[in-house]
């Protein structure tokens, strides 16, 4: 059973989860796609895969700054 995470942030609805496709919208990564491997709801965050440079980097982002990309 997986466990989802729910955060309004920006005024809507977003549910994140380990293993989810997003991009990042902010920050040094910013455009890049990656691969959600954690949730901290109490930080309103998610720890981000994602490749930089030909290698694996892994981010800290605010929920705000990443979107869903759609499958």
């Amino acid at each position: 059973h997986k466990r989802k995470y729910t955060c309004n942030a920006r005024e809507r609805k977003l549910h994140y989860n380990p293993g989810d496709q997003v991009k990042i919208l902010r920050g040094p990564l910013m455009g890049s796609e990656g691969t959600i491997l954690s949730v901290d709801v109490a930080k309103k965050t998610v720890r981000v895969s994602s490749l930089f440079f030909g290698r694996e980097t892994i981010v800290e982002v605010d929920f705000a700054d990443v979107d869903k990309v759609n499958e």
